[in-house]
């Protein structure tokens, strides 16, 4: 049994790394089409450059693992199926869940390294490739402007917004904590940027509302709709020495927890920080869940062509992506709890994974 432990592991580990070399490179050159037409047209000298690439190739990993693990698992069990070789030890006595309990254990690892991996090495790469990026740019205020964080460069503003399109930002909130005063909210669909100087820039938001101060109640506030709204953000000089901020991609598990408690406790929105924490939860199991379907289909594959192994893999990577994007898109708009809504690709693939995996010994009949 070890002998043939063996060979299937080895089998699988080829195929595996070759995967993953492929797909990395293949994510990576994407990234890196970017990055050279960013830094190029800066003139950064080719060992920034360099170091740029390793600091993303971490980010292309956490999609790359999964798909090979999935890739590598039709493939092998496939070939073996094709050739006979999962009939002819199911005939020795030999089942098809006894070759594959080692491959779930291997699932299992490889799902606790994608856990560590995604709490500690990917959160410091990323920030680590953004802020070199960030240094090299910084020539005007832009630059601190981030989709997906709270940026708190501006001073007594904290703002925050899910798109920048040029000159443009979308779906823009903007806290104004001014002492002695409670938090303002202003809210708008848009703002564009009309004026930058060295000391900050000028918004006109678009199409939203402001929490005012009532002067007959300074401690409360009136709701002002407007269709235009100015707003002048400046950037103290000490801020120009500081870090950028991290967004929720790159904080731990333990500062994401922190920052939840930090944000809430000032009566802002968590949310956006609360399903980066619940997704780090979720997305290392799609290795476990990609191993268990894979191993089942597989070994139903009879064919030689690995393009049907190709064709199976490229299907269900394709329905657990669009799956894993509509469900972050439920969980921002709050139509899914959080709590539940990052795990529903995994679970759908697991769930379908463990049912072809319990008639596993039939699928070979």
């Amino acid at each position: 049994m070890r002998l043939i432990r063996n060979y299937f592991l080895k089998e699988w580990l080829f195929s595996f790394f070759v995967s993953l070399g492929i797909f990395t490179l293949a994510f990576s050159l994407g990234n890196m089409v970017k990055l050279v037409d960013l830094i190029i047209n800066k003139g950064v000298d080719p060992i920034s450059i360099i170091q740029l690439f390793f600091m993303m190739v971490p980010f292309s990993l956490v999609y790359t693992v999964p798909i090979s693990t999935l890739m590598s698992t039709l493939l092998v069990f496939g070939k073996a199926s094709a050739d006979n070789e999962i009939i002819t030890l199911k005939a020795s006595g030999v089942s098809a869940k006894k070759i594959s309990k080692p491959f779930i254990i291997l699932g299992l690892a490889l799902t606790l390294i994608s856990v560590i991996f995604m709490d500690k090495i990917l959160p410091y790469t990323h920030y680590r490739a953004r802020e070199m990026v960030f240094n090299i740019g910084r020539k005007n205020p832009t630059a601190y402007l981030e989709p997906g964080t709270f940026i708190k460069s501006f001073k007594n503003h904290i703002i925050f917004f899910y798109g920048m399109k040029r000159n443009e930002l979308k779906n823009v909130r903007i806290y104004v904590s001014e002492e002695s005063r409670p938090l303002r909210t202003i809210i708008a669909q848009r703002a564009v940027i009309n004026e930058i100087t060295d000391k900050g820039l000028t918004l006109s938001l678009y199409n939203g509302t402001s929490d005012e101060i009532d002067h007959k109640n300074p401690g409360g506030f009136y709701k002002l709709n407007f269709k235009e709204y100015i707003m002048h953000l400046n950037i103290s000089r000490e801020t120009e020495s500081v870090k950028i901020d991290k967004k929720p991609s790159e904080y731990t598990v333990s500062e994401l927890k922190q920052n939840i408690v930090s944000i809430r406790n000032k009566g802002m929105d968590a949310l956006p920080i609360e399903s980066e924490l619940y997704k780090r939860y979720a997305q290392p199991f799609s290795c476990l869940a990609f191993i268990l379907i894979g191993l089942p289909l597989g070994i139903k594959t009879h064919r030689r062509e690995k393009s049907v192994g190709f064709g199976i893999g490229l299907l269900i990577i394709v329905f657990y992506y669009i799956a894993f994007v509509t469900s972050e898109t439920l969980v921002l708009n709050k139509t899914v709890p959080v709590a539940m809504g990052h795990w529903i690709p995994t679970v759908l693939i697991f769930l379908a994974g463990l049912y072809l995996y319990n008639k596993l010994d039939e699928v070979g009949n």
